[in-house]
């Protein structure tokens, strides 16, 4: 199948957020990394039949610039989706929306941002604005595997990176 790209969109919404008052209309970027975990894996193209999958996506983020004065310069981030009603590599290649579910960000500072996120891929070449809501968003490229993933076998494992996540207002 060799190298092909695909785009997944972030959604989030923070349920805790900075206590300080000074904070609470910061904006923010970071660049992330990381790897998308499919389980159980998604069954390959030729195969029409669907899992109940969890995705769980777990990223290192760096290059982080706030406003409003707040040190955070990194973080760790994971994510885990419920059960997905039913996938399989088509439906994951022509867009899909993963269960809304927990995240928890982790930042240098020794804070901790726990919320909710969802994960909806977007069909390669299909580049376009995030829906205004949350205050986190961001697309994430994919590389995809050489490894025969979706076309000869099954997609367990996805390495991704973003160009710019987005926070804000804090």
């Amino acid at each position: 199948m060799g190298r092909r790209a695909l785009f997944v969109a972030v959604v989030m919404a923070m349920a805790c957020l900075p206590a300080s008052p000074a904070h609470a209309a910061a904006y923010g970027r970071c660049r992330q990394a990381g790897v998308l975990t499919f389980s159980p894996s998604l069954p390959k193209d030729s195969n029409p039949s669907k899992v109940k999958t969890v995705l769980t996506l777990v990223g290192k983020l760096s290059s982080c610039r706030f406003d409003s004065g707040l040190k955070i310069t990194s973080g760790q981030v994971k994510y885990v989706s419920g059960k997905t009603s039913g996938s399989n590599c088509t439906t994951f290649k022509h867009g899909e929306r993963y269960p809304t579910a927990k995240v928890v960000f982790h930042w240098n500072t020794g804070a901790s941002w726990p919320g909710s996120m969802s994960v909806t891929t977007k069909p390669p070449g299909e580049v376009g604005p995030l829906p205004a809501e949350g205050v986190f968003a961001g697309d994430f490229l994919l590389s995809w595997p050489s490894d025969g993933s979706c076309a000869t076998k099954g997609l367990s494992k996805l390495a991704y990176k973003s160009f710019d996540l987005s926070f804000g207002p804090l």
